[in-house]
């Protein structure tokens, strides 16, 4: 799970193991391809874990139906990282004519600048007001 977006770097916490892991970004690529399929621009590969765990995001175009909750903080996230990825250059080749495209970001992104603040994704739902 993506857990924080700062100026130089992301942090996870692996599903398999559940270890908080740093990582810078340029260690990611957004997008994927893999021999003989077609690229697939709305995935993220993380990082293989010490405990052997490999974890993607996906980029989401919809908006979700309930934006305070955790999945839809964790979902803004990741498609803010998407776009800093695409902005600082860190895309797969195979992807890159689809984001040079691409008009607009989707529309469910968080729209802090995690170089200008900090963006943390809570583990549980926040409290209702």
């Amino acid at each position: 799970m993506l857990r924080e977006l700062n100026a130089t770097a992301y942090k996870q916490v692996c599903s398999g193991c559940n270890t908080e892991r740093t990582g810078d970004y340029s260690t990611l690529v957004a997008g994927q391809y893999v021999s003989g399929e077609p690229p697939m621009p709305n995935t993220l590969r993380l990082p293989v874990c010490s405990c052997n765990r490999v974890e993607t995001l996906g980029r989401s175009w919809d908006v979700h139906p309930n934006p305070l909750c955790r999945s839809a903080l964790h979902r803004r996230a990741i498609n803010r990282l998407f776009a800093l990825l695409i902005e600082l250059g860190f895309v797969d080749p195979s992807c890159a004519p689809i984001y040079e495209a691409e008009t607009q970001h989707p529309a469910d992104v968080d729209p802090r600048d995690p170089r200008t603040e900090t963006i943390v994704v809570p583990l549980t739902d926040p409290p209702e007001e």
